[in-house]
């Protein structure tokens, strides 16, 4: 499954958000995804792990912080995303 990390505007060249999983037993992802130049929005890999819930964070600089939840229904199932979403506004 993907999540869909928006940018309130274009991407600086390089711009890479850190990415984390709360509860890794549950879903992960990787440690980060870097837009592309001029991106307003990059696709961020879900694996499930096992059943549960799992809060997945991105910190992307200049831009601020986002959250989604994540629900893994079954052991190994592909995680089923309950915040499709996610959008963080530039700094001035």
């Amino acid at each position: 499954a993907n999540l869909t990390l928006n940018l309130s505007g274009p991407a600086p060249a390089g711009l890479t958000a850190i990415l984390g999983s709360n509860n890794t037993g549950a879903a992960t992802v990787p440690g980060s995804v870097t837009f592309g130049a001029g991106a307003t929005s990059v696709n961020v890999p879900v694996t499930g792990i096992g059943a549960g819930v799992a809060g997945i964070t991105a910190v992307t600089p200049g831009f601020g912080n986002a959250a989604a939840s994540v629900t893994v229904s079954a052991p190994a199932a592909p995680a089923s995303v309950t915040t499709q979403l996610w959008t963080v506004s530039q700094v001035n």
